[in-house]
């Protein structure tokens, strides 16, 4: 099976998926949201009992045109001290048609994305006062830069 899977790196997620268009697609989001068109993804956040590690989970569909969506990953804290990044995570993509997997893709590079159109679509709409900012706060601050110059769209 894995023959047919496309797997993507976070350096060929970032060269391959487009900011402009993540940003484009944005407002479409949010408007399919608000509208209840789509529904938010259903989360789970599991602690060990072991550590101080989180598992987390992000599944959604959009529509019946849309292939379900995964994301997979965890939280781990004490790999602050040892120096490998504290999140990991995984997007599994299956076919719209047969939920069968054709492509896993860095969770990581996938929600820096994600955080960053956000950011920058939310720009576009309303001219920040305030942007708040998380993990993702470098590639954020880029598109929210490039949106309010216009470069976006």
């Amino acid at each position: 099976m894995t023959d047919d899977v496309l797997f993507l790196s976070g350096e060929q997620v970032a060269r391959l998926l487009d900011v402009e268009a993540a940003i484009a697609s944005q407002p479409a989001a949010f408007t399919a949201l608000g509208s209840g068109a789509a529904g938010p993804p259903a989360r789970i956040m599991h602690p060990s009992r072991f550590d101080d590690s989180v598992v987390l989970a992000h599944v959604s569909r959009l529509s019946a045109d849309s292939g379900a969506a995964a994301r997979f990953g965890s939280v781990d804290p004490g790999n602050a001290a040892s120096g490998p990044p504290t999140v990991h995570a995984g997007v599994t993509v299956p076919a719209p048609e047969t939920g069968r997997p054709v492509a896993v893709l860095d969770g990581i590079a996938v929600t820096t994305l994600r955080t960053a159109a956000t950011s920058a679509a939310a720009v576009e709409a309303q001219p920040p006062h305030l942007v708040a900012l998380g993990i993702q706060e470098m590639a954020a601050a880029r598109a929210v830069v490039r949106a309010a110059q216009g470069e976006s769209a």
